[in-house]
């Protein structure tokens, strides 16, 4: 069997990555997703990796002062 290291890279590299990219992304989401709904609402749909950690849009989104609300299947 093969040994894998995991992370790859230094301690805290991963989660400097994941804040790096996806908190970024989500914060510069929150301006057009308020935008969206002053203008009538919408449907926004997002990858499992916006909905947890630090700068999640559900918290973004709660923070500036909307209900966030879970779509549950049937």
């Amino acid at each position: 069997a093969t040994a894998i290291a995991w992370p790859l890279a230094a301690p805290g590299a991963l989660g400097d990555f994941i804040t790096a990219t996806l908190g970024t992304r989500n914060r510069s989401w929150i301006p057009h997703l308020v935008a969206m709904a002053d203008a009538g609402g919408g449907f926004v749909a997002v990858g499992a990796g916006h909905l947890v950690g630090p700068d999640n849009v559900p918290d973004l989104l709660t923070a500036a002062g909307f209900t966030v609300t879970p779509v549950t299947g049937p």
